[in-house]
């Protein structure tokens, strides 16, 4: 018995040609499967592409994540260093031990030696009048820049004051910061001057609110001549501009 066959004709409209194709059932059997297999090859190809894309951007999310925690945790660990340098400073200036606590300060020589005033003891007197041209900034987002203090611009060897009554607890050189003036203002408050051309007072002076107490320069790292300020309270550092409305009205 003769195999059947299929005839596919292919008639062009601009000449009066005709194309003319047999084949047999097995053939176009063939030829069938052959293109139902490049579809669902294709179907498939298209959905790998897409998984595989997929994944990608998950691994992607999730190495953003693990870098933008490992950001942060260098920034905590910046952090804890600071405060760690921070109080080896106060502690060696007091000459206390390790083992102190700041919260028996009141019984302490150096206390009494600071009469405690709300007005005259809390860091709101501006060190000086300038353009606030780095904010406080403890973020640890991307392309957010970590920055305990204020850098206030003003022209070289401006006098700058002390922001509120106190006793210095250091006064000297400290990378990157240059020349230096930390001063404790009782009630845990502690201010911090950076970049100074002349540190003006000495280790253990007792200064008073708007004391002038040294004069603006660009010691240490720094681009320019500015005073980088810092208030910290409780071993942490905080916003300047919440108590100096100067600096507030600026940010």
């Amino acid at each position: 018995m003769a195999s059947k066959k299929f005839t596919f004709v292919i008639l062009s409209q601009e000449t009066d040609k005709s194309y003319k194709f047999q084949f047999n059932f097995k053939t176009l059997l063939i030829l069938l499967v052959l293109i139902i297999v490049i579809i669902l090859g294709s179907i498939f190809s298209i959905y790998k592409a897409y998984e595989i894309n997929y994944q990608f951007s998950s691994v992607k999310k999730e190495y953003d994540k693990m870098l933008d925690e490992r950001n942060k945790v260098l920034e905590m660990t910046r952090d804890l260093n600071r405060i760690n340098e921070m109080d080896i400073y106060v502690r060696n200036s007091l000459g206390i031990s390790k083992n102190f606590s700041f919260d028996t300060l009141l019984n302490n020589n150096i206390e009494q030696n600071i009469p405690i005033s709300y007005i005259k003891n809390i860091p709101s007197f501006s060190p000086v009048s300038g353009f606030v041209s780095q904010k406080f900034n403890l973020k640890t987002e991307k392309k957010s820049k970590h920055h305990s203090g204020l850098d206030i611009v003003a022209p070289i060897k401006t006098p700058f004051h002390s922001t509120a009554d106190g006793i210095v607890l250091f006064s000297g050189w400290k990378y990157p910061f240059g020349n230096t003036i930390i001063i404790y203002h009782g009630e845990d408050y502690f201010s911090f001057y950076g970049h100074n051309f002349e540190n003006l007072v000495f280790e253990k002076e007792s200064v008073k609110r708007g004391q002038i107490i040294g004069l603006i320069g660009n010691s240490g790292e720094t681009s320019g001549p500015h005073l980088h300020f810092e208030i910290w309270k409780n071993g942490e550092p905080i916003d300047p501009s919440i108590f100096i409305s100067e600096y507030r009205l600026e940010n």
